[in-house]
């Protein structure tokens, strides 16, 4: 076995499937959707060459709400891969948070939990771990995700107003699933990286961008309804990443509009 995917139905995991095959990979998928949960499960394989975790409870909001449910999915699923990895004795590729350090929210804390526990069976096991912090990740496959930029593509195709909760001005850091693929294909045996596009991007300018594609493409403008600001988001974020990304935010976003046009039905 190449490659052991969890979370390989999801929106990373499905894309990173995609190139798998198209490498000639063999690998497997775990995945709650096609009947395997990391943290109950039992995997059976003799040896694989690589693992990726990247199955995990991710938003945040709703971390907010069922602290308890994120945490202890996120931990024991965790701890639970590691240590089939190196029963396989694999390279294990963790999917981390830029977020982490700050441990604003449960998830954060649970994603900075996980690089914890990857450090300690590296330490104690001699298990190779690569901890990889993605930052916003974006791009095909991802209409059943709730993340700003699904969000406001989704709205603009049920016609509807973009929701920007706060005042705009907080930052993220975008960066194309296609760049966070190619990273997990080729990273190595890094300990960590920054996974992300290297620039900030504020959620007003990001609204204003769609809009325009919106504009462009479907013939209709959304306006901007403003919400008050949820608790546990970051502010401003100080963008930093150890990868060369390809594909800039204006060249995603039209690729992911355009997808979301040929395969999204409101």
């Amino acid at each position: 076995m190449d490659f052991i995917v969890s979370g390989g139905l999801g929106f990373i995991g499905t894309n990173l499937a995609i190139e798998l095959k198209n490498k000639n990979k063999l690998f497997t998928i775990l995945d709650k959707l096609n009947g395997y949960d990391v943290c109950e499960g039992v995997i059976t394989f003799p040896s694989c060459a690589t693992f990726v975790h990247l199955a995990a409870f991710t938003n945040v909001r709703d971390s907010i709400k069922w602290p308890i449910s994120a945490i202890t999915e996120n931990t024991q699923g965790t701890v639970k891969c590691l240590h089939y990895a190196k029963r396989l004795d694999s390279h294990f590729i963790y999917a981390s948070s830029m977020g982490a350090p700050s441990s604003l929210s449960p998830y954060t804390s649970s994603k900075l939990a996980g690089e914890a526990f990857c450090t300690a069976y590296r330490e104690s096991y001699g298990l190779t771990t690569t901890i990889l912090r993605l930052s916003n990740v974006y791009g095909p496959h991802s209409k059943h995700k709730s993340s700003v930029i699904a969000k406001f593509i989704k709205k603009c195709l049920k016609h509807k107003p973009i929701e920007i909760f706060g005042d705009g001005l907080q930052t993220r850091d975008f960066v194309h699933v296609d760049d966070v693929v190619r990273t997990i294909m080729h990273c190595s045996k890094a300990k960590m990286l920054n996974v992300s596009s290297g620039e900030a991007t504020s959620i007003l300018d990001l609204a204003e961008m769609i809009r325009s594609l919106s504009t462009e493409l479907i013939d209709f403008t959304p306006e901007i309804v403003w919400r008050n600001a949820i608790k546990g988001e970051i502010g401003k974020v100080k963008p930093k990443t150890s990868i060369r990304p390809k594909i800039s935010l204006e060249e995603g976003l039209e690729r992911t509009f355009k997808w979301y046009l040929d395969n999204y039905k409101p």
